[in-house]
């Protein structure tokens, strides 16, 4: 299975109230998963990376992505390729969009504060952590 937009990070237990449910995937705080010494816990995220397709009409040369405005002539005048009347920066090459407000309070673990799938998955297999759904 293919996580690559997913994100994790560790926060302290005591900065649980810092987590905004609707930004992460968890749905409370009986849904996040505990260190076995209860002082940790993490969440999980997606996020999504810019330029997403780096072909796309709406990416300069540089790789930033720019939204595109188009000229409306209703139903009844349908234009075989719509007229773009104006654009407007939305982000620059390289930005993530998608980190929950709790980012901030991530902790640093073995040099990482946002983990991958892979890397997640085999710190949380240490005897640091509750198997899945225990806390």
């Amino acid at each position: 299975m293919s996580f690559h937009n997913r994100r994790w990070i560790f926060l302290n237990s005591d900065n649980l109230s810092g987590v905004d449910f609707n930004q992460v995937l968890e749905t409370s705080a009986e849904t996040v998963r505990y260190s076995m010494d209860s002082g940790m816990f993490f969440v999980k995220y997606n996020i999504t990376e810019f330029p997403v397709d780096p072909d796309a009409p709406n990416v300069d040369v540089s790789g930033n992505t720019w939204v595109l405005y188009y000229e409306d002539h209703g139903p009844e005048h349908a234009e075989p390729d719509p007229v773009v009347t104006g654009s407007g920066f939305l982000y620059p090459s390289g930005a993530i969009v998608g980190r929950p407000d709790c980012y901030d309070l991530a902790v640093e673990i073995s040099g990482k504060i946002e983990w991958g799938h892979e890397d997640v998955i085999e710190y949380l297999a240490t005897p640091d952590w509750t198997p899945t759904g225990i806390m």
